[in-house]
């Protein structure tokens, strides 16, 4: 879960970024509530609010890596 208002967060991926290059996503997931209450209704992020912020980089991020495979 990343939150660019962080300072830390923004360290750690540049980090990656910098060790490992193409090899890390660009699509990052964000801290988003939508994420964090879905599991409490037993359900993914996808059932519970599929237009909500969170699952729209879960959709991104999907197809960053269906690309590598296409």
């Amino acid at each position: 879960m990343y939150d660019k208002r962080k300072v830390s967060h923004r360290e750690i991926l540049e980090t990656l970024q910098k060790a490992f290059g193409d090899k890390v996503y660009k699509t990052t997931i964000g801290t988003y509530t939508a994420l964090s209450e879905a599991p409490s209704y037993g359900k993914d992020i996808f059932a519970f609010k599929p237009k909500d912020k969170g699952a729209l980089q879960y959709m991104d991020l999907v197809k960053e890596i269906e690309t590598q495979f296409t």
